[in-house]
């Protein structure tokens, strides 16, 4: 199977402190959901996108697929599984699942789908063309 046959959608939200130059902020997260949408509303940023195949990338290259797994499904409810990522990570393209606060804010994630779980067990599977 694939991500392709899924109907889901992500939506992406960080606060932009004074700080941090929102420029930054979207260049770092673009590398890890790189077809997004974004807009500032205010002092946060707000993206939307169809795509999770950077971030399924992202997972398999840490090695971190079971643990990614693991705490997806946790974070699961109904049809809607929401997390929060270090922002700090995603500018070195990398996924740190925040349980935390962090200095900068979290990065909060929100992937809806009819179909969560085996969109989370495909998410974290190992990827074969790799």
């Amino acid at each position: 199977m694939s991500l392709k046959f899924f109907d889901y959608s992500v939506k992406i939200k960080t606060e932009i402190y004074p700080t941090e130059r929102e420029k930054v902020v979207r260049y770092c997260l673009e590398e890890i959901f790189p077809e997004t949408e974004w807009q500032s509303v205010e002092h946060e940023l707000i993206g939307e996108t169809n795509s999770l195949e950077n971030f399924a990338d992202i997972l398999d290259d840490m090695k971190i697929r079971d643990t990614a797994q693991e705490h997806l499904l946790r974070k699961t409810q109904s049809d809607t599984c929401a997390f929060a990522l270090s922002k700090q990570a995603t500018c070195n393209r990398k996924i740190n699942f925040s349980i935390v606060e962090q200095p900068l804010g979290p990065v909060q994630v929100i992937i809806t789908c009819d179909r969560i779980e085996p969109l989370i067990k495909e998410l974290t599977k190992k990827r074969s063309y790799r």
